[in-house]
């Protein structure tokens, strides 16, 4: 499942904190993966985040 969500006009070299909600569909060990910025005034693609894993337990 793809959401597009607009992140607020960052000034030049500023910044800007955003938060993503994901939730496990499996336990054990799980990758994350694939998330993305766009930029869509300069049409340029960022991989902010590197692919992290982690444990899913039930509680």
């Amino acid at each position: 499942m793809t959401e597009l969500k607009a992140v607020p006009q960052v000034e030049a070299f500023g910044s800007t904190d955003f938060y993503l909600n994901i939730i496990a569909t499996k336990l054990g060990v799980q990758r994350i993966s694939g998330v993305v910025v766009f930029d869509t005034i300069e049409k340029k693609t960022f991989d902010p985040l590197v692919d992290v894993e982690i444990f899913v337990e039930s509680d």
